[in-house]
C-alpha cells in the first residue's frame, strides 16, 4: 500500500485502541455563563475584554482552542473518537465567543 494514501483509506493504519473508551480528548461543556459586558466595537475597552474572555475561556477548560498554546486536532484515521470531541469542543469555544459579543457586531 502507498504510503502516499490518505490515512481514512489507508489500511495500514489502524485506530488507537483507547480512542473507543478513553479518548485522548474528551467532550467539553460550558459550566460557567459570560458575566461580562459584551463587546460592542468602539465603546468596548477591547483588552479588557479579551482577558476576561481567556481568563473565562480557561474557566470552562476551551482557553486552548483558541488561545496559545493550541490543542491540535487528532488525526481523525488515528484516533476518531477524540478528534469527533475536538471538534465539538472547538464548535464550542466559537459559539461561546460569540455570546460574549453584541449581536450588533455579529
Amino acid at each position: 500500500v502507498s504510503s502516499t494514501m490518505p490515512p481514512s483509506i489507508n489500511p495500514l493504519i489502524t485506530p488507537v485502541p483507547t480512542d473507543a473508551t478513553n479518548p485522548s480528548v474528551t467532550v467539553g461543556t460550558i459550566k460557567i455563563q459570560w458575566a461580562g459586558a459584551k463587546f460592542t466595537q468602539g465603546v468596548s475597552d477591547f483588552i479588557q475584554w479579551s482577558r476576561q474572555l481567556e481568563d473565562s475561556m480557561c474557566l470552562n477548560n476551551v482557553d486552548n482552542y483558541v488561545f496559545e498554546p493550541l490543542i491540535p486536532s487528532p488525526d481523525p484515521a488515528l484516533e476518531p473518537r477524540a478528534n469527533a470531541n475536538w471538534k465539538r469542543n472547538n464548535k464550542i469555544a466559537l459559539t461561546y465567543i460569540h455570546s460574549t459579543v453584541a449581536d450588533t457586531e455579529h
